[in-house]
């Protein structure tokens, strides 16, 4: 079953868990990159003191803020991830994120990477 949420706007971001939320409609911009990251740690400041327990995260932005945004949320709960639809303007339900899961990332070949990077010369 496809679940969708509607937004007004096709640059947005919405972050909500608990009884708290975060809601920027007006998109983000080189000018406001850092109060919206401020704006979001302190809204995971205050899921973090009332035990939220669950993430969901919607995002229509730059890439390097979605970056900082998964860096800042840094698996510490299960986010649930929606993508846009461009065609549809609709929100759709993509994956959830939580420790130890990256979606379609194999692990052992990771591994496999990792060591052979990390081998010291002899």
């Amino acid at each position: 079953m496809k679940r969708t949420l509607s937004l007004s706007t096709r640059k947005s971001v919405l972050l909500f868990g608990g009884h708290y939320s975060y809601y920027k409609k007006d998109g983000v911009t080189k000018e406001n990159i850092g109060k919206l990251l401020n704006d979001i740690l302190e809204v995971k400041r205050k899921m973090t003191e009332d035990q939220v327990t669950e993430v969901h995260l919607f995002l229509a932005c730059p890439v390097a803020f979605s970056a900082a945004v998964g860096a800042i949320l840094d698996n510490w709960v299960p986010v649930k991830v929606y993508t846009l639809d461009r065609n549809t303007g609709t929100y759709e339900f993509w994956t959830v994120l939580h420790k130890g899961f990256i979606p379609g990332l194999r692990y052992k070949e990771v591994e496999e990477v990792v060591t052979e990077q990390v081998k010291p010369e002899i």
